[in-house]
Formats: structure tokens, C-alpha cells, sequence
């Protein structure tokens, strides 16, 4: 990826950078290092969030800017990354099982 994260790295990023107090600015700040030197048939034809307010006012600044394609779909799902987050899970039970394992 342009950015240098891996898909998974970048899935994790988004979750790790949600927070109650998301306000446009981080979410532009996000939107715009995700989507930072892709190429053009890199670019997304749909960018899928939450239903978070910030994500469509960060949307619209970026694509007035010019740094998100006009024609992107932008869809709010609430629990649409539940998929990308259940991923996870068997990891999670792995690290978790690894440092709680005694060593000899």
C-alpha cells in the first residue's frame, strides 16, 4: 500500500483511532493519509464507515480539495466493519494465550 501499511495494519489503524471524541478533523486527517499517493486504479469506489457525522464533512472537504475522487460512494453502516473486527478475534486469542502461557 501507498501509505506502508498492510491491509491488515490499516484495519487495525481505523480501529484503534476511533474514539467518542472523533471530530472531523482527525477524520479528515485519517481519510486523507489513507487514501495519500494511491494510484488511480487504487483509488476507492466506495469508502464504507460508521455512521459517525465527521466521516461525511471530512468526505466532502477532501473531495473539494481534490484529494478523494468526486464519484467516490461514500456508505454508513453501522456495523459494517464488524467483519473486518471479528478478524481479529483468533489473532487476539493467539497473542493472548502466548503471554499468558507460562515459558520454561
Amino acid at each position: 500500500m501507498a501509505s506502508g501499511l498492510t491491509s491488515t495494519e490499516l484495519s487495525t489503524s481505523w480501529a484503534t483511532r476511533l474514539s467518542p471524541t472523533w471530530n472531523t478533523t482527525a477524520a479528515k486527517r485519517f481519510l486523507a493519509e489513507a487514501l495519500r499517493g494511491l494510484k488511480d486504479w487504487e483509488q476507492p469506489a466506495v469508502i464504507n464507515t460508521d455512521k459517525a457525522p465527521t466521516y461525511a464533512a471530512a468526505l466532502a472537504e477532501l473531495k473539494v480539495e481534490g484529494k478523494c475522487p468526486k464519484d467516490t460512494q461514500h456508505r454508513q453502516v453501522k456495523y459494517l466493519n464488524n467483519i473486518v473486527e471479528a478478524d481479529h478475534g483468533k489473532l487476539k486469542q493467539l497473542i493472548w494465550h502466548a503471554s499468558t502461557t507460562p515459558r520454561r
